[in-house]
C-alpha cells in the first residue's frame, strides 16, 4: 500500500489529509468476509465520518450564522411536527442572548 495526499480546499483554509490507499502499489487482496465489521474499521469510519462533516460545516457555515440548538430527551424519536414547531418562531428572540421557547434554545 502507498500514501495518497489529498487536499482540501475550503473558503479561509486547505486542509492536507494523508492516508493509506490500497487501490495504489502493492497487491493485498482481501480477506474473506467475517460477517462482522471489525472494531477497528468501525472507528475509522466514524473518523472519517466526523472529519467529512467537519469539512462540510467549515464550507458552508461561517462565524457570524445564526443557528438553533435543539435538546430532546436521548433515544426518543420525536416526530417531524414537533420539530418544525418547536423551529417556527413565534416570537422574536434577542439575537445575542440566550432563550428558551418550546423546548429550542436560542443564541
Amino acid at each position: 500500500m502507498s500514501y495518497v495526499q489529498m487536499k482540501v480546499y475550503m473558503k479561509n483554509n486547505i486542509e492536507v489529509y494523508k492516508y493509506y490507499s490500497g487501490k495504489l502499489g502493492k497487491k493485498i487482496y482481501n480477506a474473506p468476509a467475517q460477517g462482522k465489521t471489525p472494531i477497528n474499521q468501525l472507528k475509522y469510519q466514524d473518523q472519517k465520518a466526523s472529519r467529512i462533516c467537519g469539512w462540510k460545516i467549515a464550507e458552508n457555515f461561517d462565524k457570524n450564522d445564526l443557528w438553533v440548538t435543539l435538546n430532546y430527551p436521548a433515544r426518543q424519536a420525536i416526530e417531524s411536527q414537533k420539530a418544525k414547531a418547536d423551529i417556527s418562531l413565534n416570537c422574536t428572540p434577542k439575537v445575542g442572548h440566550k432563550t428558551t421557547f418550546g423546548g429550542a434554545v436560542f443564541l
